[in-house]
């Protein structure tokens, strides 16, 4: 009997936690990219290859990928 009630309250309090921490958590909305915007000239000659691939097929060039 004991271990029932217990579990019962252990299965009510991570429901009522996890309903909390989703209510409560405010989204991640910022403004500004994670990452800052790089050009060519800031790579070095060992990644400029991958950028000069990168900018071929990318719309957005060297910039973050959640950038659309």
């Amino acid at each position: 009997m004991k271990t029932a009630i217990f579990m019962s309250s252990l299965a009510i309090a991570a429901a009522s936690g996890w309903f909390a921490a989703t209510m409560f958590a405010s989204p991640a909305t910022g403004k500004e990219p994670r990452f800052p915007q790089l050009t060519m000239d800031q790579l070095s000659d060992a990644q400029r290859p991958l950028g000069e691939q990168i900018t071929k097929i990318s719309s957005v060039g060297l910039a973050d990928p959640t950038i659309r």
